[in-house]
């Protein structure tokens, strides 16, 4: 079976080519997916969000937001077992198609559920409620809403994953460093497009009503996706874990390619073979750390990310802080914040559409590793000289995080990932974008809940400035312990 492509299928020919090659088609049908994906997240996490925070449905106490953040680790190594299972059992075409169905199905039970909890179903003429109804009601929706948002917490990032391993499986590293950056800022147009759309929408549709289409987005992007799979089929580069030579392009290594040792597993035959047998028998964290041994880049990626994480999360909560404190009128906060939040898309696409494709033609990808928490440390360093730190410079460096998070990193770990082998690529980056960036998130939303019971506001802030430029320099030593893992041949060879 043939498992690499001639050179003249380059998806770098893409702009001028009359007719797409097959794997520039299953790539751009992958990408559809990516956008389908995070338009339908946008409206998700806003309605859910929305809903979470009311009064009436949802939770008045604060501690509730830390609470269910909190939540979002455990449940993520949950989820992650189950995919592992799929894979093992199914294959990676079988996964994405049913937890992509999964997601859309708990949103549409979820609104369904929401809706028939709301406070005005069952009153009476004046709009009361009985008073034991209306708190079984209120118990119910309570409950569903903190699943949902649990469950959408975790699963956003084994989608996204998943999306991103069939990408990075069937994408030459010439070709990575130029469309990877388009393809993340098609993801960030779509989310721009259906975050800006939620206004309109809701004159038409109520917040259940935006989890509801939410749903049917994410079947498109099934569908987006299974199509990608299925002209990988058709033309035989099906990711699997025999075709980990796929880059290259000799005649000695196409034959190499073609021929698939007996006793090996296709995924898409779902056939599982005496020697993969045993290896699917074995638990979750069993895999990732035979794993992670062997592939000694995997542990200090997981650091990175974690360590990563967690500085966002920080920094995520003294924006909230400050902009409270700065701002007090809710509508006005409202609308400084979605200009931050206007800026920050804005710019990321830019640097993904124009820079990225760019710079990645002539600069080192290692060197933006360091960049990312150098430039933190400048930041946060600069925050931590002011007594009480202006929303100026709070919000310079929630900004600047955002807009590394969107636009640097997701090019710059995909472009690890594609010199990877197939179980790397899709247990290896699963196991990291679930398990590392939900630990660095949860654990961080754990320790603010705690800490924000034994300051006020103002010395909180403080700390919190001074904690922040300690977590930017620990990132930084974890970047700089990937960046001499990484050999400079990895980015150039074919």
């Amino acid at each position: 079976m043939e498992m690499t492509l001639p050179r003249h299928e380059s998806i770098s020919s893409l702009p001028f080519a009359g007719r797409l090659t097959p794997r520039a088609r299953a790539v751009g049908w992958m990408a559809l997916a990516t956008g389908a994906h995070f338009a339908a997240y946008e409206l998700a996490r806003s309605a859910t969000l929305a809903i979470f925070t009311s009064k009436k449905t949802g939770f008045e106490s604060s501690s509730a937001l830390p609470l269910a953040v909190g939540c979002v680790s455990p449940f993520s190594v949950l989820l992650l077992s189950c995919y592992s299972y799929l894979l093992d059992k199914q294959g990676p075409r079988t996964a994405i198609r049913l937890t992509t169905h999964m997601f859309a199905v708990v949103l549409l039970i979820c609104s369904l559920l929401l809706c028939l909890c709301r406070p005005d179903i069952g009153a009476d003429d004046d709009g009361n409620n009985d008073a034991t109804q209306g708190g079984y009601k209120r118990n119910i929706s309570r409950a569903t809403i903190f699943t949902l948002f649990v469950y959408q917490n975790a699963s956003v990032r084994l989608l996204h994953s998943q999306h991103w391993s069939f990408i990075s499986s069937v994408t030459l590293k010439s070709e990575a460093k130029v469309w990877f950056a388009p393809i993340t800022g098609l993801a960030s147009l779509t989310s721009t497009i259906s975050a800006g759309s939620i206004s309109y929408l809701l004159e038409n549709f109520n917040l259940f009503g935006l989890l509801g289409i939410a749903a049917s987005l994410m079947l498109v992007g099934s569908r987006c996706s299974d199509n990608a799979y299925r002209t990988a089929a058709i033309h035989n580069f099906t990711p699997t874990k025999e075709s980990d030579d796929r880059v290259s392009t000799s005649s000695t290594s196409k034959t190499q390619a073609a021929d698939v040792a007996p006793g090996r597993e296709k995924w898409h035959d779902n056939e599982v073979t005496e020697d993969d047998s045993s290896a699917s028998g074995k638990s979750l964290f069993s895999k990732a750390r035979t794993l992670f041994r062997r592939v000694p880049i995997l542990g200090a990626l997981f650091l990175e990310v974690l360590l990563c994480q967690s500085l966002s999360s920080l920094l995520n909560f003294l924006f909230l802080v400050k902009t409270k404190e700065a701002i007090p009128n809710d509508e006005e906060r409202a609308g400084w914040s979605g200009k931050c939040y206007a800026w920050t898309n804005g710019v990321s696409g830019f640097l993904q559409f124009v820079v990225m494709p760019i710079a990645m033609k002539w600069v080192d990808p290692r060197y933006i590793w360091l960049v990312m928490p150098s430039t933190m440390i400048v930041l946060v360093l600069r925050q931590c000289l002011e007594t009480n730190p202006s929303l100026l410079l709070v919000g310079l460096s929630f900004f600047w995080m955002k807009t590394q998070e969107y636009s640097f990193r997701p090019v710059v770990s995909e472009l690890i990932y594609v010199t990877m082998d197939f179980e790397s690529r899709y247990l290896g980056k699963e196991v990291i974008n679930l398990m590392a960036d939900r630990m660095g998130k949860s654990g961080m939303a754990m320790a603010l809940f705690v800490a924000s019971t034994f300051y006020d506001e103002q010395d909180l802030l403080s700390t919190l400035s001074n904690v922040a430029f300690v977590a930017a320099s620990v990132w930084c030593l974890s970047s700089l312990r990937l960046v001499r893992l990484i050999s400079p041949g990895r980015w150039h060879s074919e």
